[in-house]
C-alpha cells in the first residue's frame, strides 16, 4: 500500500471524481513510485464497443472522429501533453503523417518508449515549465487522460493556450 494518502472529491450531480487540492505535495512522489499501470502494461490498445457493439481500440476512438477537423487545419507542428509511453502518438503519426509530432511527458521513466517513437530532440521529459520555451510553436495540442491527474487543470490549460499559434487548437479527452 502507498504511504501517500490522497482527498478525492466526487461531484454530486454528474459522478466525476477530482483530487483534492491537499493532494498536490505528494502527488509527484505517488505517481513516481506507486502509478504503475502504464509503465508496465504491453503495448496493446484499450477496447471499446461503439454504438453498434463493433469493438474498436482507443486509437481508433480518438483520431477517427478528428479526422474531419485535421483536413480543415494545415499541417503543422503537434505536441500530445502528458504522452506516457507515446501509444497516441504512434497512431498520431500513422493517421496524419504530414504533422510534425512532438510528446511532452512528466515521468522520465517514459524516455525509451518516447525515442523509439520520434527523434530525441522531439520528446520533452520533466517539467512543464520546460513547455514555456515552446510558447506560440504549436498548431494542435491534445491532452488525452491529463487534465484529471492535475492539482489545477484550469492552470494547465492556461499555460497550454500559451504553446498554441493564433488559430490553434486543443484537443482533449477526460474520462
Amino acid at each position: 500500500p502507498s504511504p501517500v494518502q490522497l482527498e478525492l472529491f466526487i461531484c454530486k450531480a454528474c459522478g466525476h471524481i477530482m483530487n483534492g487540492e491537499s493532494c498536490s505535495r505528494d502527488i509527484d512522489k505517488y505517481y513516481e513510485d506507486d502509478y504503475d499501470l502504464l509503465f508496465d502494461s504491453s503495448d496493446s490498445e484499450e477496447l471499446f464497443l461503439d454504438r453498434s457493439g463493433k469493438e474498436i481500440g482507443k486509437t481508433e476512438r480518438l483520431f477517427k472522429p478528428f479526422e474531419n477537423v485535421a483536413k480543415k487545419m494545415h499541417p503543422g507542428m503537434y505536441i500530445d501533453i502528458g504522452c506516457g509511453k507515446g501509444l497516441a502518438l504512434r497512431a498520431f503519426k500513422e493517421y496524419f503523417p504530414e504533422w510534425e509530432a512532438w510528446g511532452f511527458e512528466v515521468s522520465i521513466r517514459y524516455k525509451d518508449f518516447m525515442n523509439a517513437i520520434l527523434p530525441e530532440e522531439r520528446v520533452i521529459l520533466g517539467e512543464p515549465e520546460q513547455l514555456q520555451a515552446m510558447a506560440g510553436r504549436f498548431d494542435l495540442i491534445s491532452m488525452f487522460d491529463v487534465l484529471e491527474h492535475v492539482p489545477d487543470p484550469l492552470a494547465v490549460l492556461a499555460s497550454s493556450v500559451e504553446l498554441l499559434k493564433p488559430g490553434g487548437r486543443i484537443w482533449i479527452q477526460v474520462p
